[in-house]
């Protein structure tokens, strides 16, 4: 197979930067592939991709051109195939394929090119979307190639959907060791974890409006707030901050101004409290949709629960 049969076969559609990666792995593996006129189960591989309703069907006879030393062929096929028809699961599989040791360079950029699509981006309050499974395959891959920086990032965007996801938690925490085994100081990293819940640049930057606390990494996620550990600069301690989810990363219907006045009211009554039993309220931020906390080492309410450790 030649790479210019292979282009052939596949048309010419618009050209965007998936199309591009997509051509590379056509030239890189076509020459001296098998042919689907040369092989049957190669044949079936590329019908399934153009007619089967859901192309993903065809994940398993990947799988099985693979086992039988068949890849080279089925990358051809399977990287035409989505020159036409794109999918953004089929791509991370192609991705995947590549970045087990065939070409991890190009395994990367499909799987960049991938989470670029918008609708991979719309999928990300998905567990079981591309934005997820793409986001967590590039950041286990750019982990194992020596990248914990740009690793980072994809775990935290995995985590911005859940916060628990057990994959991305070790990862992430994979990554931050990396990083201060090379001496990066932690300001360096805590800007990529305001995208639990879309805080933007330059509102992280002044650190809600001061320069009181430091970011660090999530402790949870409800429907409506997110809780982070951070550290308050003005008296020299860690805390919890909670704050309130954009609107559109959270789940219910309650109105905004009915949430915000719930959140706060809380607040105010746990400042009346006075218990060794109770947290104590040490800052709130109505403006910034965030009170602090102070920091208790309990664990994981869920799992002591799931346990049987607690009452």
């Amino acid at each position: 197979m030649t790479a210019q049969w292979a282009l052939e076969l596949a048309g010419d559609p618009e050209d965007v930067p998936l199309h591009g990666a997509l051509d590379e792995v056509i030239a890189s593996f076509s020459d001296g592939a098998t042919r689907p006129d040369e092989l049957p189960a190669l044949r079936r591989f590329a019908d399934e991709l153009v007619r089967a309703p859901s192309p993903v069907t065809a994940l398993p006879m990947l799988r099985a051109l693979s086992h039988d030393g068949y890849l080279r062929g089925a990358l051809v096929v399977l990287a035409g195939a989505l020159r036409q028809r794109p999918d953004p699961e089929l791509s991370l599989a192609l991705a995947r394929e590549l970045l087990d040791a065939i070409d991890p360079a190009l395994g990367v950029r499909i799987a960049r090119a991938v989470l670029a699509r918008s609708d991979v981006q719309a999928s990300d309050r998905r567990l079981d979307g591309p934005f997820v499974a793409g986001n967590l395959l590039l950041g286990e891959a750019l982990l194992e190639g020596g990248d914990p920086g740009a690793a980072l990032r994809h775990f935290e965007a995995v985590l911005s959907v859940d916060v628990d996801h057990a994959r991305a938690l070790r990862g992430w925490s994979s990554a931050v060791r990396a990083l201060e085994a090379r001496g990066i100081a932690a300001e360096h990293r805590s800007r990529g974890l305001a995208l639990l819940d879309g805080l933007d640049e330059l509102e992280l930057r002044h650190a809600f409006g001061s320069e009181r606390y430091e970011l660090g990494r999530p402790l949870g996620r409800g429907r409506h707030a997110v809780v982070y550990e951070a550290y308050d600069r003005h008296v020299g301690r860690k805390v919890a901050i909670k704050r309130l989810l954009q609107p559109d990363a959270r789940r219910g219907d309650l109105p905004e101004r009915v949430l915000q006045s719930r959140f706060f009211a809380e607040a105010l009554t746990l400042a009346r409290v006075r218990s060794p039993f109770v947290v104590a309220l040490l800052d709130v931020q109505p403006r910034h949709r965030f009170i602090a906390l102070e920091l208790c080492r309990g664990g994981n309410l869920r799992l002591a629960l799931r346990r049987g450790l607690v009452g």
